[in-house]
């Protein structure tokens, strides 16, 4: 496994990084999905360099980072994507915020009604289940 904390919560990841070899290319889908902040996504890129591994990002117009040009567009996009990122983070915490002050109260809700847990502790206890 790769040595860098970065990756220990990413196991699939870190394994890609112990097997690329130099010449290699690593594709991914977007840039947003490889990492999960801007540092991150930097340091990824900069140990695939260092190993001689180019990465490409397909949904940001084919970001080729074996080029200035496109080393540029990784960190232009990787800024990008955390901003979007700590936007819908607000978002969605201003929303569960309202939700509460409204009194909702988050989660699924429940499979069984008050009665129907009664029941099943009633009928446990008398030893029917």
């Amino acid at each position: 496994m790769s040595d860098l904390k970065t990756y220990r919560g990413r196991p699939e990841l870190s394994a890609l990084l112990d097997v690329v070899m130099a010449g290699d290319e690593v594709v991914i889908f977007a840039l947003s999905r490889a990492t999960r902040s801007l540092p991150d996504l930097l340091e990824l890129v900069a140990l695939l360099e260092a190993k001689g591994v180019g990465l490409r990002s397909i949904s940001e117009g084919v970001v080729d980072t074996t080029t200035p040009h496109g080393k540029f567009m990784v960190s232009i996009l990787g800024a990008v994507a955390e901003l979007e990122a700590e936007w819908t983070r607000a978002r969605v915490n201003a929303g569960v915020a309202a939700a509460r002050a409204r009194g909702h109260i988050g989660g699924r809700r429940p499979k069984l009604s008050a009665e129907q847990v009664a029941l099943a502790q009633r009928l446990r206890a008398e030893g029917q289940t």
